[in-house]
């Protein structure tokens, strides 16, 4: 970070102390009656996070452009960019302030389906069949091991889903917006996207169990060769170990607006009760990309919902930055 600051702090005394105390008397930087150096300034903004930086642009002509220019940089830099490429870092070099402001909000890692286990029933599910003995919540697996211990997608959970003697399928349809993976963020960066889930059968009877994954456009339409599909065939006798599925989009090109996310299951032997394929700890994350795709802009530029009064950042609405040198200090042109 030192030389992150360093570099802005030669780049703003471009002029003489005379000139600076000309142009705008040392805004910014006087606390107490005391002149505080830039670089320790621009120390302590970058420990501020996103609401209080984008308030603290409207301080003074200084801060709004080391905020804009330099400190969101820094902290995204500082988060995920440790081994970024060096095409990478520059493609992020470019990005708008409020872009990077979105990077920082943005829950990278975090699993965006919910119950994934069935700790709370069918909730945030939408059922699409429910057949024989309809879609069963297991407390503890039956007929089949427990799951995994120690491992992340269960969150402690021990509860799976059950399904029966014809096909039960149900769905979750993220809304990436909804999560904070604007449209900015998933056009300029496309990070790569996770889905997995673990399934079983049980010891006694054969079963089968699919899992369909698509991405989807603003319509919520599929996106061409955009979708993985499995289905895995479960003999008899050999379904109690619990198994993990898993899948990466990268590389999607933009419009990604949706996760659709689908599983079902069924036996093979047509047996009354729940002896249908089990799945639990279901998860969808977006992970930062350490490579950035090389593209040109969409004609699309930023969220279809930003209009000309600026991006939503979680507060008030603010004017979208347009660069009028008339804004900025001449000395720091």
């Amino acid at each position: 970070m030192g030389s992150h600051v360093s570099q802005t702090m030669k780049m703003m005394q471009s002029n003489s102390a005379e000139d600076n105390l000309e142009s705008f008397q040392n805004n910014g930087l006087i606390f107490n009656d005391k002149l505080i150096p830039l670089e320790i300034v621009c120390t302590i903004l970058t420990y501020l996070d996103c609401e209080s930086l984008v308030r603290s642009r409207s301080v003074c002509k200084v801060w709004k452009f080391l905020i804009e220019q330099k400190i969101f940089k820094i902290k995204v830099r500082e988060k995920y960019c440790t081994t970024l490429e060096n095409s990478s870092k520059s493609v992020l070099h470019k990005l708008q302030w409020y872009i990077l402001c979105q990077i920082l909000k943005a829950p990278f890692y975090k699993n965006l389906l919910l119950n994934e286990c069935g700790q709370e029933s069918l909730k945030h599910w939408t059922v699409i069949l429910s057949g024989g003995n309809r879609w069963k919540i297991e407390p503890t697996p039956q007929g089949s091991d427990a799951l995994p211990d120690n491992e992340l997608e269960f969150a402690c959970h021990k509860s799976c889903f059950a399904t029966s003697y014809m096909e039960c399928r149900k769905q979750q349809i993220i809304e990436l917006k909804n999560h904070g993976f604007t449209n900015s963020i998933m056009d300029h960066l496309q990070p790569e996207i996770h889905v997995s889930e673990w399934y079983a059968g049980r010891f006694d009877c054969g079963c089968k169990y699919e899992l369909h994954a698509h991405l989807l456009d603003s319509n919520k339409k599929i996106i061409d060769s955009l979708s993985f599909i499995t289905q895995i065939i479960i003999p008899q006798w050999e379904g109690r170990c619990w198994n993990k599925i898993k899948h990466v989009f990268s590389n999607y090109g933009i419009g990604v607006r949706y996760i659709m996310f689908v599983h079902s299951g069924v036996d093979t032997q047509y047996w009354n009760g729940h002896y249908g394929s089990k799945m639990s700890g279901g998860r969808v994350y977006l992970e930062f990309p350490q490579m950035f795709p090389s593209q040109e802009q969409s004609e699309d530029e930023g969220d279809e919902d930003e209009d000309e009064s600026g991006p939503d950042l979680g507060g008030d609405r603010l004017v979208r930055p347009r660069q009028q040198f008339s804004d900025i200090p001449r000395h720091l042109w």
